[in-house]
């Protein structure tokens, strides 16, 4: 699961998440989802992604 949001390190410690977006959240997905179909990508390149 994904969540955009305006905190992300709290999501990450208060919420059930895999993935929190930070800024504009569509973009970060659709590179999110890019990076893991193209297995053995670096997530740290995906773009506000935390």
């Amino acid at each position: 699961m994904t969540f955009n949001t305006a905190l992300p390190e709290r999501s990450l410690r208060e919420e059930y998440a895999d993935f929190v977006a930070a800024g504009e959240g569509l973009y970060t997905l659709l590179e999110l989802i890019e990076a893991l179909k193209s297995q053995g990508t670096d997530l740290t390149k995906v773009r506000g992604l935390c």
